[in-house]
């Protein structure tokens, strides 16, 4: 997921007042924190504990609406790349002998955000300042991961004497998607591209239990 500078509080605030099933205008923020709906609305989204119903489901679907609606509206404040990797395919022999799930998520990351780079084409220059990942996976201790990416990019421009992508950070940060734990508007993009992904997976697979899904 990657969301421009200058449309990114505008995405934030749609996302975070969408926990507001109450109202539609209500800014999420300024709820009354004694209103026994908001701690529920508050908690951590992930695609896998919606249920039919719940206030997950309800937040997610909202979610979703906004992701259409940026695409209906041409709004160019959401870009998400999905790769599949068949790993039958791969020679896991490729990936070293340690750590090779990590190994492989390394090399494929990378991919992938050439791929959501490569989206904004219509630039002449993109500017990257900052790269977020999860902390709740093996990868905060892989120890090429953090830094791999974006020194493996800066070292194709150096040879293709390119300047299309400049990144003001060396690594990627690691933050928890609990926002509450974490970083309040980050780990929210976090949890949507939990919801993303997951609907996106879905849409392929149908192989989620749940029907609403």
């Amino acid at each position: 997921l990657a969301v421009p500078k200058n449309k990114k509080e505008e995405l934030y605030q749609k996302i975070n007042n969408a926990r507001c099933l109450a109202n539609e205008d209500n800014i999420f923020d300024n709820c009354n924190k004694k209103c026994k709906y908001h701690c529920g609305n508050n908690g951590e989204l992930h695609y896998t504990e919606i249920q039919k119903n719940n206030v997950k489901y309800k937040i997610a679907d909202k979610w979703l609406d906004i992701l259409l609606n940026n695409n209906l509206s041409d709004n160019k404040a959401i870009y998400f790349n999905i790769l599949g990797i068949v790993e039958s395919n791969l020679d896991i022999n490729n990936f070293g002998t340690e750590k090779q799930f990590g190994n492989v998520y390394c090399r494929f990351f990378r991919a992938c955000l050439l791929r959501l780079l490569a989206m904004f084409k219509e630039y002449d220059q993109v500017i990257i300042d900052n790269i977020y990942h999860d902390t709740t996976t093996e990868m905060e201790t892989h120890p090429y991961f953090n830094k791999n990416a974006i020194k493996q990019i800066r070292f194709n421009q150096l040879i293709e004497n390119s300047r299309k992508f400049i990144f003001n950070t060396n690594e990627i940060n690691f933050i928890d998607s609990n926002h509450k734990v974490g970083d309040n508007i980050n780990s929210q993009f976090i949890q949507f591209v939990d919801i993303i992904l997951g609907s996106s997976l879905n849409v392929i697979h149908d192989a989620a239990p749940n029907f609403y899904k």
